[in-house]
């Protein structure tokens, strides 16, 4: 292979993923936009019965039909948006400070501290995710805070063991014993210097995560452990819908299980992206 070819084969690869990572960006930003003005772009109130309007399929004046109780199923779909969002995007957050600060420690002092939360993240590895996940939620009972709790602690062995990996491999390069040197203390090189530089990797994770926060919410709420009615959310709408579905109402369904799905590929596409992109530039350097 020449070398031009190699050079065109690498750029050809660098723009289908820089590719991805636009249309995943794009469609995260206007999720969040319409997270965040979804009561103002709600054509309806979306807690608003009308027995008379019951199960329209979509139409002109409802552009994904109506509910079992006449409720408008647009409007649910954007106001759940920002209740889905909220919960995946606290849940991410809690996990990865956590864990990131957790992981970092272990991954720089070792000994019995790293011991401890090796066994920690084993146990809950253990465990299928969405079980452990649906066991908390039963535990704490339903709501949007257990909601929050369980999918956090789900998703932190995931942060615990790539800080861990990330510290570990850097704590004896030239630049952390430079830090050290300048007279920092051990919190100090962790957080000042090597949490930083991991922080790019880190956030690759994050951004994948926040698809399946969205998902394990939905699923939660879709078997009865999450949110309670009439709360609009995208797996409770899908649990309503589904009693519906065998009589041929399949907005009810398909409706909020787009959204749900769109959302997470939105968050896919955007990690994948940038976790390529950051592979990429790895191997240019």
């Amino acid at each position: 292979m020449s070398v031009r070819t190699a050079i065109d084969r690498r750029r050809s690869w660098a723009a289908r993923f820089d590719l991805a990572a636009l249309i995943g960006g794009f469609a995260v930003a206007a999720l969040v936009v319409v997270a965040v003005a979804a009561p103002w772009l709600v054509p309806y109130d979306p807690y608003a019965s009308n027995a008379a309007q019951a199960l329209q399929p979509p139409s002109l004046a409802h552009w994904a039909g109506t509910d079992q109780i006449g409720r408008d199923v647009f409007s649910r779909l954007l106001i759940a948006a920002r209740l889905d969002l909220l919960i995946a995007a606290a849940a991410v957050f809690a996990s990865f400070a956590i864990g990131t600060f957790a992981g970092a420690l272990a991954g720089y002092f070792g000994g019995w501290f790293d011991r401890v939360t090796g066994r920690l993240v084993d146990v809950l590895l253990a465990f299928p995710l969405f079980v452990l996940a649906m066991a908390l939620a039963a535990a704490l009972g339903t709501g949007v805070a257990s909601l929050i709790v369980a999918t956090a602690v789900v998703n932190l062995p995931f942060y615990v063991r790539l800080a861990r990996a990330e510290v570990n491999a850097r704590r004896g390069l030239g630049w952390v014993e430079a830090a050290r040197l300048c007279g920092r203390g051990p919190l100090g090189v962790v957080f000042g210097a090597l949490v930083p530089n991991v922080l790019p990797v880190l956030m690759v994770q994050a951004s994948t995560n926040l698809a399946w926060a969205i998902l394990n919410a939905a699923g939660l709420s879709f078997v009865g452990l999450g949110v309670h009615p009439p709360t609009a959310e995208w797996g409770m709408m899908v649990a309503e819908g589904a009693r519906y579905l065998a009589s041929g109402h399949w907005w009810l369904v398909v409706c909020p299980g787009g959204a749900l799905a769109a959302a997470a590929l939105a968050f896919t596409l955007l990690g994948d992206g940038l976790g390529d992109r950051l592979d990429l530039r790895g191997r240019d350097g």
